[in-house]
């Protein structure tokens, strides 16, 4: 099965991507997220009418800022069509306000996950 990927997709950017993508009835979506409640109740709307065996669009909850996570998660996956990098966290400070912890967690977050991304699901 042909799966598109999107990372960051129970809310924001990649929930709109995802209900955009999810038009095309060819589509098959694989939802990465870090806030389980939010992925199920948005994966019920998706798959709306397509429970069970007929169901198109998947979950599965993962931390992308873990590059264990990403790569545990990415063996799961059918065949690559596209992988839509989009997790992100903004906490309102500027820059200079982050203490050390806010930073880590905002480059994991913010850029890292992309390079676990093309490590572990581009190159396989």
């Amino acid at each position: 099965m042909d799966i598109n990927v999107i990372v960051g997709g129970a809310s924001g950017l990649g929930r709109a991507i995802a209900l955009q993508l999810a038009k095309d009835p060819t589509c098959n979506l694989v939802l990465w997220d870090i806030n389980e409640a939010k992925l199920r109740r948005f994966l019920r709307k998706l798959n709306e009418g397509r429970e069970g065996k007929d169901a198109r669009h998947f979950g599965q909850i993962v931390d992308v800022s873990c590059e264990d996570q990403v790569k545990a998660a990415s063996k799961s996956l059918g065949n690559l069509v596209y992988v839509i990098g989009n997790a992100g966290i903004c906490n309102g400070k500027s820059f200079y306000e982050l203490d050390g912890s806010e930073f880590e967690t905002t480059i994991r977050v913010n850029f890292l996950h992309n390079v676990y991304l093309t490590r572990h699901l581009y190159n396989r």
